[in-house]
């Protein structure tokens, strides 16, 4: 070597080149293997979770499997016998609360394959909060079928010159026939 002369600030750049070589060959050989498992920990961790909160989602979807099996249930009543059990259940509970039956159609069919959709509309009038325990007895009591629409109106009774309040209510079944 010929006599090469440094000054002071190239060889202090030497030197930080020199350190951040040493830094970076460190954090390949070390640091980022290390990186690697700590982000492997951390996916660990979170599937470990997932594992232990697994029976919790499992009897989460135990329930909604019952839920669906108690509205998707075989067919064993008749429909004659289908409908006189939901007047007779109506006329129960609307009678405990005083609301009165304004209308109560025949249930409306919808067969597909061998499933098949039975809907009842129901009209009642009384007074709101009459109407609302009507309806909250319904849906906790109503061994067949479940209320799946409600609608309020107000429409003048012109014989008596007064508003009164109507309610709309959809009671449906889903039934799946056995072949």
């Amino acid at each position: 070597m010929t006599g090469m002369k440094w000054t002071l600030l190239q060889k202090t750049n030497a030197l930080y080149l020199t350190g951040a070589g040493i830094l970076l060959l460190g954090f390949f050989l070390s640091l980022k293997p290390s990186w690697h498992l700590v982000q492997e920990n951390k996916r660990l961790m979170a599937s470990n979770q997932r594992g232990q909160q697994a029976p919790q989602a499992i009897d989460a979807l135990k329930s909604q499997y019952d839920q669906m099996q108690h509205l998707v249930r075989s067919s064993k009543m008749s429909l004659s016998d289908y409908d006189l059990y939901l007047m007779s259940e109506l006329s129960h509970f609307a009678g405990l609360q005083k609301v009165n039956l304004h209308s109560f159609p025949a249930v409306e069919v919808y067969q597909r394959d061998n499933m098949e959709i039975r809907t009842k509309e129901v009209v009642l009038e009384g007074q709101f909060k009459n109407i609302l325990k009507v309806i909250h007895s319904l849906e906790t009591n109503l061994k067949e079928g479940k209320v799946v629409s409600l609608s309020f109106e107000n429409e003048m009774n012109y014989r008596t010159k007064k508003e009164q309040l109507l309610a709309k209510v959809l009671i449906q079944t889903v039934a799946q026939h056995e072949n």
